[in-house]
């Protein structure tokens, strides 16, 4: 709901090709959350991680026909401070993420996950200056919020 008050502008919805990969994509990690929570409890979580992130990237590179030339490229002309805080953080939030699902509820685990909404529109605010549809997102936030509250009730 939060995503299509977001998308709406004055009167008109359109429905294209960024909308429906969101989707489709959405889908896809549903499915692959579900299944990470049952998983993942059969594995070591750093193997099983491992596992998944590799295959991950053996089906970009294959359906994107990367060249290994282009990612040497840019990976030398990469800050390699960032390039290793992303790589970090995104590790940190994958062990997270999969612990969290595998204690917790996962209806009120995925919907606190949600919240980096939140953070992505302060960031997409403060540091990319992007100033457009502020309220429509701060109000898509503030419901994001409010179902979590619903959820626990």
């Amino acid at each position: 709901m939060s995503n299509i008050f977001i998308f709406y502008k004055k009167g008109s919805f359109k429905f294209n090709k960024y909308i429906a990969c969101g989707i489709i994509a959405n889908i896809c990690m549903s499915i692959a959350l579900l299944i990470d929570v049952n998983l993942s409890n059969n594995f070591n979580l750093a193997i099983y991680i491992s596992l998944s992130l590799i295959i991950s990237s053996i089906l970009i590179f294959i359906f994107e026909r990367i060249k290994i030339s282009d990612v040497t490229s840019e990976y030398n002309n990469s800050n390699k401070k960032i390039l290793l805080i992303t790589a970090t953080s995104r590790g940190v939030m994958m062990i997270l993420k999969l612990t969290a699902f595998s204690l917790g509820n996962i209806t009120i685990t995925s919907t606190l996950i949600s919240l980096s909404v939140i953070l992505d529109v302060i960031v997409g605010y403060i540091i990319l200056k992007e100033r457009d549809n502020l309220i429509k997102k701060i109000i898509a936030a503030i419901v994001i919020i409010l179902s979590l509250f619903l959820i626990k009730i």
